[in-house]
Formats: C-alpha cells, sequence, structure tokens
C-alpha cells in the first residue's frame, strides 16, 4: 500500500516536549513544495531504497550519512518526529519523507526544496502518525528522510516497534543503539558526557534537541561516544534539564531522554 501526501510539510512552532530548550523552528517561507524527487521514485519503490542499519561488528554501512538526524520522541502511546539538520543546508537541496513498515507497505510525502540556506541547528517537524488503528499490523515503522544534495541523496532514518518487541538477537542488527548515559567532570574540570551503547565506524553526529555537538568535542568509539560538555556552544550546564539526545551513523539515529543535573558552582567549566 502506497498513500501519496500532496501537502507540504507544516513547522510548528512547538518546543521539545523533554526540555526546556526551545526549538529553533525552520521557517516555513524557507520551504517549497517540488511535485517530485530530485531521483524521480516510483510507487511502491521508495521502501526499498531504505538503507538497512549496519550490524554491530560489520564495517560501515555504505548508505551516506543524510547532514541530519530524525528524532523520534514518545508521549502517552504517540511518536512525535523531528529532523534536525546536522550543517548548513544550501539552497536548492530537497527533503523527502517516507513512513515505512517492515511488511513493505509505505507513506510518502512529496519532497520540498530549500529555497535559500538553513544553518544547522534547525528542527523541522515530521508528520506524525498518531493512531495506526487497522492501517497496519504490528511490526517496526521506519521515519526515514532523504536529503539531495547537488544531486546526491543521503538518508537520516529511525524505527520504532508498533504492537511489538525486540529481544536480544534483534538488538544485535541495531547500530547506533544508545543503552546508557552517564556524567562525569574529568581533570579539566569539563563535563563529560559518556554514551554507551554499539556504533558503527562512521563519523556520529550528536544532538541534544536541536543543539548539534561540534565534532571537536566528540571522541568515539564501538562501544561509546564521549562528549565534552562543556565545549557545546549554547549549553545551560548551571541548570537542571532534559532534552532528546540523538546519535545518527550510518544513515541512521537513535534517540533517548537525557537529563543534565548541575554539579556544584565553580567545580566545572560552562560551555561557551
Amino acid at each position: 500500500m502506497r498513500t501519496a501526501i500532496a501537502a507540504i510539510w507544516i513547522s510548528l512552532a512547538i518546543p521539545s516536549i523533554w526540555a526546556q530548550h526551545s526549538r529553533k523552528i525552520l521557517n516555513p517561507a524557507t520551504l517549497a513544495q517540488s511535485g517530485g524527487r530530485a531521483h524521480k521514485v516510483q510507487a511502491g519503490t521508495r521502501a526499498a531504497r531504505v538503507q538497512k542499519r549496519a550490524s554491530i561488528d560489520s564495517v560501515a554501512a555504505t548508505v551516506a550519512q543524510a547532514p541530519g538526524v530524525v528524532q523520534l520522541e514518545y508521549l502517552n502511546g504517540s511518536v512525535i518526529a523531528w529532523f534536525v539538520n546536522t550543517r548548513t543546508l544550501p539552497k536548492d537541496s530537497s527533503l523527502a519523507l517516507s513512513v515505512v513498515h517492515e511488511n513493505g507497505s509505505e507513506i510518502d510525502c512529496d519532497a520540498i526544496t530549500i529555497t535559500s540556506d538553513v544553518a544547522a541547528g534547525q528542527s523541522y517537524l515530521l508528520p506524525n502518525v498518531t493512531s495506526f488503528g487497522d492501517l497496519w499490523s504490528s511490526g517496526v515503522v521506519t521515519y526515514v528522510v532523504f536529503v539531495t544534495i547537488n544531486g546526491q541523496e543521503t538518508q537520516a532514518a529511525a524505527d520504532f516497534a508498533v504492537g511489538a518487541s525486540r529481544n536480544f538477537a534483534d538488538l544485535q542488527q541495531v547500530s547506533p543503539l544508545i543503552t546508557s548515559t552517564a556524567q562525569s567532570i574529568n581533570s579539566g574540570k569539563d563535563v563529560i558526557l559518556a554514551i554507551k551503547g554499539s556504533f558503527t565506524t562512521d563519523t556520529p553526529y550528536v544532538a541534544l534537541d536541536d543543539i548539534v555537538v561540534p565534532a571537536a568535542a566528540i571522541t568515539a568509539s564501538a562501544r561509546e561516544i564521549d562528549v565534552n560538555l562543556s565545549k557545546v556552544p549554547g549549553l545551560d550546564l548551571t541548570t537542571l534539564w532534559d532534552s532528546a539526545l540523538t546519535v545518527g551513523q550510518s544513515g541512521w539515529s537513535d534517540t533517548m531522554v537525557y537529563r543534565y543535573v548541575p554539579a556544584s558552582p565553580g567545580t566545572f567549566n560552562p560551555a561557551p
């Protein structure tokens, strides 16, 4: 089944349900309905273009990681989806969303074109399916944003289970996968966020809501990504806050709630 949505995506000025930080919502004036993707996809074939996740012990996936991450936020059984760009999207780039069930059915949105350069750290509220009802059977649902820049198509995707669950064996094919976080202060008084889990060899994107972590503040390995929060512009390290913590690698994203708890004043370096 393929249902086409022929409307421009709607960007609403809604702050994250998890944080005091107010998202920087993309100005709708910078979007124009393009009526098609740079690479025309026939009905029912877009799902086949979604690149699978890399397994934990494999080399990086062949898909080109889009300059952004997909964040899925959960509230009372509903899923709120965002796309956050992690670097500048140049004028004439295009974005196209598909919501794909593992049985091959999909909901496709028409592509949109960016009419002027968009700086990194902008939030795009994606169309959301709040109740699946009888539309789909239980299984894994994927939100995938295809970003085309200068004719090159890239991918940012995230998935979640509807009426289903994943066991240990299933998770061996899920990467990036965040399992836990830990917060500490190093010998130089910098605040370090340790993200535990399973990660590929690709350079990771890390975002806290739509605050994009600079590459220089990230140290990555297969089982842990360390973020120096004292080197992330825009963070308030003096107050308690919650955010959607997202890691993007190999065309896929994973998100969990992260709670920052401030230490005693004077014991750590504030963010710039």
